[in-house]
């Protein structure tokens, strides 16, 4: 409502009583869609007086700061040709929401109208030289080009046959009313009364309108909103229109400001939750899989048990599982003998076993971390104030700034003492490759397909014992598109024989003297020496 017809005109008559006779001479903007007017008083050089117009599509509002301090560049002066002239006067327009500052200078007779046209998000300031229009402040907003000067004026006719013959359309009889007031109107139960009863109700809102004692700064929907009415949440009251919009002007940048960090924050925790839920459904789906499949030890304890049964070559073959005494088909590599095979099983059971505790340790930290995203997505839709909120982003790293936070672009394993690095993606490989590996480590990747890079970094004096070797190939299988083949091979070389020309796409490389180990893709646990 601080842009209301019925609220401007109070706040018109006070800057008529403040402003004239005083001389304007500095108008200046240095932020868009902001413009600042400096006036002062005729025998009082020092004493200023600040009009701050905050034209903002999303919000608009004057204020009346006590001081201003112009920067030094990037600003820029505007209406010239009002510099150095006198407030002989303030108009309020009849029904709309603009008033305008009337200048003179008593050398000449020209008069000029500086119009504050406070129409939301079409808010201008346009300069009038008689009834000409010279200057916008927006000249986006073309349409105020043909804007005539007595045309804001919009006298009504507001009797009661006038209500009458809208049919109680109080609407049509009354455009300048506005949301706030749309709001009392209906907490009154308005709609409901009988027309003269409507009538009655109308006629003494405008007389509180057009003499109000208080102006209320009230919470509505979360939001301080200036009123002349007693409704809403309230949180001050002012007896004087200058004093109630330039306190309703920081408290609704606080509190919109406030609810936009807070808004950011809450996003950002929202994606979390909803990364965090989607790793839990995947591991848990994994978990399920795993567990409810034919264990890879039985499998292997059903081969060796069908040996005589299992001819040379087989790829496929159906063999009686004595667990369950049920037939049940195998899948076997044709290259190997059925003993070996069976020792594939024997080791793919093991590393299943790994698996399976990984996965439990990532559900549990999962679940825990939702539950800590939960707490603090309730936390931050409850307060209330900045220094709340910059003790919470303090205390909480999940919501932390991404640009403070220092990464890496590998996974780090330890293994009987060594360090292996993964790369996490392409784009990762190749930085980790540039900036994180020495000319003597180990480098590994699944041979012709997709995947990390690994890196195996090299201890002064010493040779990477071969069960480190072993397991770094491991976990380059498992990081690559092999990840569920049953053997995989793997390349590996010093890092000073791996080299990418330039122009090549991102994690791809040329390695020449490579050495090829077969394993079985698995994620390995860090391990002690």
């Amino acid at each position: 409502m601080h842009n209301n017809y019925y609220f401007l005109r109070q706040l018109s008559t006070a800057l008529r009583q403040q402003l004239t006779g005083w001389q304007l001479t500095t108008c200046f903007s240095q932020n868009k869609d902001e413009l600042i007017l400096v006036f002062v008083h005729p025998d009082q050089r020092e004493k200023e007086f600040y009009i701050k117009a905050s034209l903002r599509s999303d919000f608009c509002c004057l204020s009346f700061p006590s001081a201003f301090q112009r920067s030094r560049k990037n600003t820029v002066d505007l209406f010239p040709a009002v510099i150095g002239k006198t407030i002989v006067g303030v108009r309020q327009f009849l029904n709309d929401r603009s008033f305008a500052l009337i200048l003179a200078e008593t050398a000449t007779p020209n008069q000029y109208t500086l119009v504050f046209k406070m129409h939301g998000n079409r808010s201008n300031l346009i300069l009038f030289e008689e009834e000409v229009l010279i200057e916008l402040f927006n000249n986006r907003l073309v349409k105020d080009l043909d804007l005539k000067l007595n045309a804001l004026d919009r006298p009504l006719s507001q009797t009661y046959e006038d209500f009458i013959k809208v049919n109680g359309n109080y609407k049509m009889l009354f455009p300048t009313f506005g949301k706030v007031l749309r709001q009392y109107l209906a907490e009154l139960n308005f709609e409901n009364a009988a027309d003269q009863k409507k009538w009655e109700i109308l006629r003494s809102l405008t007389e509180k309108l057009q003499n109000p004692e208080i102006y209320y700064i009230t919470l509505l929907r979360g939001v301080p909103v200036l009123s002349l009415l007693e409704l809403g949440n309230i949180l001050e009251k002012w007896d004087d229109p200058l004093q109630a919009i330039d306190r309703f002007y920081l408290l609704y940048n606080k509190r919109v400001t406030l609810e936009t960090e807070k808004q950011k924050i809450l996003r950002q925790l929202e994606k979390a939750k909803v990364k965090c839920e989607h790793n839990i459904t995947r591991n848990a789906h994994r978990l399920d899989t795993i567990q409810n499949a034919t264990p890879y030890d039985q499998i292997a304890d059903i081969i060796m048990a069908n040996l005589h049964q299992i001819p040379s070559g087989a790829e496929k073959v159906s063999l009686f599982n004595f667990y369950t005494n049920t037939t049940m088909p195998v899948k076997l590599k044709k290259d190997l003998t059925p003993q070996k095979n069976a020792e594939i099983f024997y080791k793919k059971s093991k590393n299943k076993k790994i698996e399976i505790d990984e996965l439990h340790k990532n559900l549990n930290q999962k679940e825990e971390l939702l539950q800590r995203i939960l707490i603090n997505i309730h936390t931050v839709q409850s307060i209330d104030g900045f220094r709340e909120l910059k003790r919470f982003l303090k205390e909480n790293e999940t919501v932390s700034d991404k640009k403070s936070k220092v990464t890496v672009p590998y996974r780090r394993f330890t293994l009987h003492g060594y360090e292996v690095l993964v790369g996490k993606n392409a784009a990762n490989n190749d930085k980790m490759l540039r900036d994180y590996a020495s000319k003597d480590d180990l480098w590994l990747h699944a041979k012709d397909v997709p995947g990390s890079h690994v890196i195996v970094k090299q201890q002064s004096g010493k040779n990477i014992p071969a069960r480190v070797i072993e397991k770094a190939a491991q976990l380059a299988g498992y990081y690559s598109k092999r990840k569920t083949e049953t053997l995989c091979p793997v390349i590996y070389t010093p890092r000073k024989y791996v080299r990418k020309s330039k122009g090549m796409p991102a994690g791809q490389v040329i390695v020449s003297r490579e050495q090829v180990m077969m394993i079985v893709p698995a994620l390995v646990q860090s391990t002690e020496q």
